[in-house]
């Protein structure tokens, strides 16, 4: 079962617990969360493929149900290194790391540290298998190595990151830190 991860900005405790309740009966309790401080919050989704539609799905109604979530973003993890994009969106905003990094290529760069404990194969190997739309085969062949061998090195890369690969959103991020990844290599 894969997770998502959301962080949210709020105002204010009562807010946040009202809130907590809307979504908690909203997703059949398969939410969780902790505190961040200054009015952060981390929202755990369980079951990610069925959850996080839901939540986008019903953002909109939730802030206007409770005006003291000021905006949310999906991140493909709980790592630190995504949350100063949360600063980037306006108010009742609710968008994805990924999207995000579209229009501020510059986010790409502290993720950039999220590769350091990786080989340079794990790394290629999650980027071909993105790009060549999840089949370890078609990947397989562009980076030389067996099918069995890239699900191997995605596997390692989802567990060192914390980053589930089936989740479209998170897809895009990796494809795009790949980019990034790729064009430093060729800079040397």
């Amino acid at each position: 079962m894969s997770r998502g991860y959301v962080y949210l900005s709020y105002e204010g405790e009562g807010n946040l617990r009202l809130f907590m309740t809307l979504i908690g009966r909203l997703l059949r309790d398969k939410v969780h969360g902790e505190p961040k401080g200054e009015g952060r919050f981390l929202l755990t989704l369980e079951d990610a493929q069925s959850t996080l539609p839901v939540f986008e799905a019903s953002f909109d109604a939730l802030c206007l149900d409770n005006p003291g979530i000021e905006k949310a973003l999906i991140i493909p993890s709980t790592s630190p290194c995504f949350f100063e994009g949360l600063e980037l969106l306006g108010a009742k905003e609710l968008d994805t790391y990924g999207h995000l990094c579209l229009a501020h290529p510059e986010l790409l760069d502290s993720a950039m540290a999220l590769l350091e404990p990786l080989s340079p194969e794990e790394v290629e190997a999650a980027y071909a298998y993105i790009k060549c739309g999840e089949s370890p085969s078609a990947a397989g062949l562009g980076i030389y190595a067996h099918k069995n061998t890239v699900c191997n090195r995605v596997k390692r890369f989802v567990q060192k990151t914390g980053i589930d690969l089936s989740l479209f959103s998170n897809q895009l991020f990796v494809y795009l830190l790949g980019n990034e990844w790729k064009k430093t290599l060729q800079r040397g």
